[in-house]
Order: structure tokens, then sequence, then C-alpha cells
């Protein structure tokens, strides 16, 4: 949960800082957060291996885009956790469904 509760803490800053730049990200968070948002937990720590992979290798890549895409994979795979603490203890999906997405 602190992991999820520091992500959206950090997006609320960079958010603020973009607007006072001029600097747009938006578009790439969403993009990221649209291919992460069904993954399976197994799903998500395979895409880890490969970004990780791809980061370690020589070949030429926006690292700023992979590095940025590996966090926001951190961060889903600690909510992928935690509505799984959520729903296995019964609570409605109704009620905590907009508290974190």
């Amino acid at each position: 949960m602190i992991v999820v509760c520091d992500d959206k803490l950090s997006e609320l800053r960079s958010e603020a800082e973009s607007i006072a730049t001029g600097h747009v990200v938006a578009p790439v968070k969403e993009e990221i957060n649209t291919m992460l948002a069904n993954k399976t937990y197994e799903q998500l720590n395979i895409l880890q291996g490969q970004i990780q992979s791809k980061l370690a290798s020589n070949e030429p890549l926006e690292v700023e885009y992979w590095e940025q895409l590996l966090k926001a994979l951190t961060v889903w795979k600690a909510k992928v956790c935690f509505w799984k603490i959520v729903l296995s203890n019964g609570v409605s999906l109704t009620l905590t469904k907009h508290a974190l997405i």
C-alpha cells in the first residue's frame, strides 16, 4: 500500500512540475497504465524480467521510457497484491474500487 501511495504522491508532484514547465508526459503515462492494467501478477513479473534484460542490453533504446515503465510496473504489482488481499477478505469491490485506480 505504501508503494501505491508513494507513486500517487510522486505522480501528483510530477504533474504539477510538468504544468509549471510546460512539459507533457500524460499520454505516455496513459499508454503505460493501459498496457499494464489487465495483467496478472505473473505476467507483470515476466514483463519486468524482459524490461530489465532490455535495459541491461547494449541495444539503443529510450532509457527514460523503459525506466518509467519499470517503475509503473512495480506499482501495478503492488496494486495486484493489494486487490488479491482485499478480495480474499470479502470486501465489496464496489466500495473499494475507486480508492486505488
